[in-house]
Order: C-alpha cells, then sequence, then structure tokens
C-alpha cells in the first residue's frame, strides 16, 4: 500500500507532505470527433499553458486523413517541436506512478499516455473489441493511490487506481509524453544527452527481459520487449520476441498501434508475413498509413517495385506529412 504518512514532512515520493495530492486545472473539456484523441489530448495540454488550440488544428497536421486509426507519440511531439519550439518535450519509455507523480508535481504540466480500452461494440464478426486511447494525467491522490484524467470521450475529471493505470498503460511499453514551459522542465533529450538516453535505453530493455522471464504468458511483455529490441537495432531478438508474442496471440489492432513488429521482420528478410499481416490491418482499416507503409517495404522485397511505389504512395496520400513515406519514395527512386 501507498500511504501518506501523516506526521511526517515527506511523502514516501519525496514529496512535502501538502503535495500528497495535487490536480491541475485543465483547460474547457473538448470531446473528441472520430478517432481524434490524440488530437485532443495535446490540444488540452497546449491550451493549459496558454495556446491557442483544438483537436481540428493539430488533426489537420498530425492527421489529415478522417479516418486515419492512429497518431504515434513521435508526431505529437514533432507537433510541439515544430510548432511551440519555447516548450521543453518530454518523451519516455516505461514510466511508472512515480515518474507520472514527480512530473505533474515538478513541472506543473499535465502528461500524455496511451491505455488500452475495450471497445463497447464490436466492428466486425469475431471482433476481440481490444483498442487503444490516448489520456491526460492531470493529477494525482497518493492516500487514495489513484490518479485524475482526462479521458476524450468522458471528461476532464476521470479517476483511476495506480494499479489499474499501470495495468492498462502497460501495453504500450508505460510511454508518456509531456510539454513543459522550459523554466519548468528540465528532463527533455537535448538535456539529457545522447549517452544518457542510450543507457535508458538499455536499462529499459533489461528491465522488460525481466518481464518475460518473469510473465513469460503475458503477451505484452513479449510485445514491449520486441520493441525495445528492435529499438536497440537487435532485430534477430526483437523478431524471436515477437514469434513469442504471435503464439499466445496478438490484439487484432495492435499493428495499427505499433509498427515495430514490421521493422524486426524487415530486417529480417520476412517479406511475405509483413505483406500478409499489413493486407489484414488495411482490410480493417485502410486508412492506416503506417500499414501501407510497410506493405510497400515487404513488396520491395518481394522486388515488386511498381506495386511497392504505389503502397508508398498511398500511404502520403494519407498523410502527406509523413517524413517515412518520402524517404520510402526516394529510396525507391535511387536504388
Amino acid at each position: 500500500m501507498i500511504a501518506t504518512p501523516q506526521n511526517q514532512e515527506e511523502t514516501k515520493y519525496d514529496l512535502p507532505a501538502e503535495a500528497a495530492t495535487n490536480q491541475l486545472v485543465l483547460p474547457s473539456f473538448e470531446m473528441q470527433d472520430y478517432a481524434n484523441d490524440a488530437a485532443v489530448v495535446l490540444s488540452s495540454a497546449l491550451r493549459y499553458h496558454g495556446k491557442t488550440e483544438n483537436q481540428y488544428s493539430i488533426a489537420a497536421v498530425v492527421r489529415p486523413d478522417y479516418f486515419d486509426p492512429n497518431v504515434s507519440f513521435l508526431e505529437l511531439q514533432a507537433y510541439v517541436h515544430e510548432t511551440y519550439p519555447e516548450f521543453d518535450v518530454t518523451h519516455r519509455l516505461n514510466g511508472d506512478t512515480e515518474s507520472l507523480i514527480q512530473a505533474i508535481y515538478h513541472t506543473n504540466s499535465p502528461v500524455i499516455i496511451r491505455m488500452e480500452i475495450e471497445n463497447d461494440l464490436p466492428q466486425w464478426k469475431g471482433d476481440d473489441r481490444w483498442g487503444a486511447r490516448f489520456v491526460l494525467i492531470s493529477g494525482y491522490d497518493i492516500q487514495n493511490e489513484s490518479f485524475i484524467y482526462l479521458d476524450p470521450l468522458k471528461g476532464s475529471d476521470q479517476t483511476i487506481s495506480f494499479e489499474d493505470l499501470m495495468a492498462r498503460w502497460y501495453p504500450f511499453t508505460r510511454e508518456y509524453l509531456m510539454i513543459a514551459a522550459t523554466e519548468n522542465a528540465g528532463l527533455s533529450e537535448q538535456k539529457i544527452g545522447d549517452a544518457a538516453l542510450l543507457a535508458e535505453l538499455e536499462e529499459n530493455r533489461r528491465k522488460f527481459a525481466e518481464d518475460v522471464a518473469m510473465v513469460p504468458e503475458n503477451r505484452f511483455a513479449w510485445l514491449n520487449y520486441g520493441r525495445l529490441l528492435t529499438l536497440s537495432g537487435d532485430y534477430e531478438s526483437a523478431w524471436n520476441a515477437f514469434r513469442s508474442a504471435v503464439q499466445i496471440g496478438l490484439p487484432q489492432r495492435y499493428l495499427f498501434y505499433d509498427s515495430s513488429f514490421y521493422k524486426a521482420a524487415f530486417h529480417n528478410g520476412i517479406a511475405q508475413e509483413i505483406f500478409d499481416r499489413t493486407d489484414l490491418m488495411l482490410q480493417m482499416n485502410g486508412h492506416s498509413e503506417e500499414n501501407w507503409l510497410w506493405q510497400g517495404w515487404a513488396l520491395l522485397l518481394m522486388n515488386q517495385r511498381e506495386q511497392a511505389k504505389k503502397a508508398f504512395q498511398k500511404a502520403l496520400e494519407i498523410n502527406p506529412g509523413m517524413e517515412d513515406g518520402r524517404y520510402a519514395l526516394e529510396y525507391l527512386r535511387q536504388y
């Protein structure tokens, strides 16, 4: 149990006793349009810092196709860097309750995370209803072991227990993004430096390796481990991790949200599996630029250059700002 000491100066989280509860006052709630959760939470975070934004101004850049099922943390980070260079942006993996609490307390800023959800209604026969949603963590209560957050579909004063949040955050490597005024920040990649970030990557890889050793039946442990191995460039080990997850069973929508699986397969030359899985995902939603991109790379491995070009072009039709799509077409042109 995490408790707030009543007769001590600091809590278990090394905070003053009066900081055992903390709730930031968010701007007025903006309910998300279709699959626009990422744009809602980012606009809320930016409006909290005094900027004039709404979900549509952000979606026009990061999600110009109305039916696109995914926006990545890196796309949100890039939007802030390019639009508001005066802000410090922290992007990390493998967060925990302490990192969220410390971030809110020390930077006076809300934190963007992605949690798993269960969709209300199936969209096809046999739909497992597994999905994801961005939320904005805006407060905490240490004594009651709960966080306060904005849910783009439900409102800005939702509560969730520490335990439930950690479980629902885990399928996405507990990734988080925080935007802070520069004078309140100090956690950004630029300030930490490359050496420290590489050390952090290695530490996170070790932690997820421990997870698969402890709970080998957990598909998300293998998926998270595979993602960290992919980020580290160990593609053979990453593919072995992903194969372990496949044996347990991938959530049907998972490959909308993370392309590490495809990247590891590509570097192992496994073109047919990339093609088959991207084809299945595009049958579910043909507006996923990431799946068009990786289908293009699979076709290129198969030496089907004209079809690969069409797939890359389709990715760019969905999101003209997709740098990976532009790179793919340029690679095809040169080689």
